[in-house]
């Protein structure tokens, strides 16, 4: 390890690759691994193979570490189903993890802080010349002078994340399996996606694949069972189906092929 001396110890681990490990996971393999004694304030980094990947852990002693997913389900959970917090507690419990009140509290003050560096780069990108938003409203529940109630709020939007969640809706509540078939195809485009993300393509490389071959003959095959389902000789289907169908006939014409700068 490579030790750097100041006002905090800094320890880099270049043999320690696997960035799956949360950070108590990883403090456990440098203490067993390199016999190490920690203190407060130590700050170890970690590194993944192919070097493109890069985590710090600050190690504080008696102290608890929730790996992002977890806090992002206690977030969700506490600030949009409203569920206490002595019940995540239950449940953190049940899963052999026993923590207090003041733990979870902390997790929320600290997290906040790291989310409130998100807020001002999402803005730069939305509000940045060129850019395309998508917004729609929808409704969440807010608690006001004591009593909850149904308020309306605009928030950004994936086009076709929702046409996605309205077959997935036609599937699961109105078991309909015809959208069975729609899920799968629009799996393969959210795969590319993907596939150019990891590519770190440019916009304009992102457009020549979206009107490449292989995503047209995608649009081709919803287009084709789209206009069959939607003919008239075909049996009357569900509300949520007719629903989901409606709305991807929308999507059709209205954003193929899709902008290089358009999230998909």
């Amino acid at each position: 390890m490579l030790t750097i001396s100041g006002l905090k110890k800094f320890y880099f681990v270049p043999d320690i690759n696997d960035m799956r490990c949360g950070a108590h996971r990883l403090l456990e393999i440098v203490k067993h691994k390199h016999h190490l004694c920690t203190d407060n304030g130590d700050v170890f980094i970690f590194m993944s193979k192919n070097q493109r990947t890069v985590k710090m852990v600050n190690f504080e002693e008696n102290a608890y570490y929730v790996h992002q997913k977890t806090f992002a389900n206690l977030v969700f959970n506490k600030y949009h189903m409203n569920t206490p917090v002595y019940r995540e507690m239950v449940r953190l419990l049940n899963n052999r993890m026993n923590v207090s009140r003041n733990t979870v509290y902390n997790w929320f003050v600290k997290g906040s802080k790291h989310l409130d560096k998100v807020l001002p780069v999402l803005k730069e990108k939305l509000l940045a010349k060129g850019a395309v938003v998508n917004c729609d409203e929808t409704w969440c529940r807010v608690k006001a002078n004591g009593k909850y109630g149904k308020k309306y709020i605009w928030c950004m939007v994936n086009k076709e994340a929702h046409v996605r969640a309205k077959f997935k809706y036609a599937l699961e509540q109105g078991k309909d399996k015809e959208a069975e078939y729609f899920l799968r195809l629009i799996g393969v485009l959210y795969d590319l996606e993907e596939q150019y993300r990891l590519r770190h393509l440019t916009p304009e490389q992102i457009l020549k694949e979206r009107q490449g071959e292989q995503t047209t003959r995608i649009i081709k095959q919803l287009r084709q069972r789209l206009d069959k389902l939607l003919t008239d000789g075909n049996p009357t289907r569900g509300d949520l189906m007719r629903k989901a169908l409606n709305y991807l006939n929308s999507f059709l014409e209205s954003a193929h092929p899709v902008p290089e700068r358009w999230p998909v």
